[in-house]
C-alpha cells in the first residue's frame, strides 16, 4: 500500500487534502483512483488509513478511516555518522539506511573525505530530505530520519551517546555484539570512515573520547557496504530486524 508524508495542515478531522505535487503523484504516476486505500503519515508517529475519495491532479481528497500509532519504527536509536563522499554515493547511502531503521544521519569530514566541505547548500540539503523521505515511504516507516548538517570529525568526539562505535578495518578482535548489549533498546551512533579509512590519529582522538572501534568481519568493505553492514548488524543485534 502507498504511503505518503504529508504536512499537519493537510491532515483535517476526517478527511485528508492532499498538495498538488502529491495529488499529481497520486493520478500521473502512481495512477490511483478512488475507492482505493493509502497511509498518510504526520511523521510524529501517526499514521492514517484513507480511502480516496476524490482523485485530482491539483487537489487530491480522501477519508479518514483509521488512525493507527507508528509500529514500524525502530526502539532503538540509530545514529550514522558517515564521511562525505560522492553524491551519488552518499545519497545511495541515505536511502538504504532509512530503509534499513537508521534514525538521524550525520554527514562527516575526516582527512581523508573526498570533500572538505562542511556547508551544505540549500539546494543539496532539500535533495537529501526528499531522498529520505522517499525511502521512509517506500518501506513504510511511520518517521522520516532527520540529516543533520555535515560536521569535522573534531565535532563528533564530545558526541553523548549510550554506545559510540567507529568501523575500523584494523581492529581485529571487539565485534559489533561484543560492543553492545543483547536486544535491549538503546541509543547507538556507529561512524563510518571515507575510502581511505580513517588516520590512526583519528582513531586515537575518538577512542580517548569514547568511541569504540568494531571489526565487521574478516574482509575489507567499501565504505558504503559497510555504512549498510554496520547498520545491520546493530539493528539485527538488538532484535529489531525481526518481524
Amino acid at each position: 500500500m502507498n504511503s505518503f508524508f504529508l504536512p499537519h495542515e493537510a491532515i483535517q478531522i476526517n478527511t485528508i487534502i492532499f498538495p498538488q505535487d502529491r495529488s499529481h503523484q497520486i493520478m500521473r504516476v502512481l495512477r490511483l483512483q478512488a475507492g482505493e486505500h493509502v497511509y498518510v503519515l504526520d511523521n510524529r508517529g501517526n499514521r492514517y488509513l484513507t480511502e480516496l475519495i476524490t482523485v485530482d491532479p491539483l487537489a487530491t481528497r480522501g477519508r479518514i478511516i483509521q488512525q493507527e500509532l507508528s509500529s514500524n519504527e525502530p526502539v532503538s536509536n540509530l545514529h550514522l555518522f558517515v564521511a562525505i563522499t560522492q553524491r551519488d554515493k552518499l545519497e545511495w547511502i541515505f536511502q538504504k539506511c532509512t530503509e534499513i531503521g537508521v534514525n538521524q544521519f550525520t554527514p562527516v569530514v575526516t582527512r581523508r573525505s573526498l570533500s572538505q566541505e562542511t556547508v551544505a547548500n540549500a539546494r543539496k540539503q532539500e535533495r537529501w530530505t526528499k531522498i529520505v523521505m522517499e525511502a521512509a515511504e517506500q518501506s513504510q516507516r511511520d518517521c522520516i530520519p532527520e540529516i543533520h548538517p555535515t560536521i569535522p570529525l573534531a565535532n563528533c568526539l564530545s558526541y553523548a551517546g549510550d554506545y559510540k562505535l567507529v568501523a575500523y578495518e584494523n581492529e581485529k578482535i571487539v565485534s559489533i555484539p561484543d560492543a553492545l548489549p543483547e536486544a535491549s533498546p538503546a541509543n547507538v551512533a556507529i561512524l563510518v570512515g571515507p575510502e581511505g579509512g580513517f588516520s590512526v590519529e583519528e582513531i586515537v582522538l575518538l577512542d580517548a573520547q569514547g568511541w569504540r572501534a568494531v571489526s565487521l568481519g574478516r574482509r575489507v568493505l567499501r565504505m558504503e557496504t559497510a555504512a549498510i553492514v554496520a547498520c545491520t548488524l546493530i539493528l539485527h543485534h538488538l532484535g529489531e530486524m525481526g518481524i
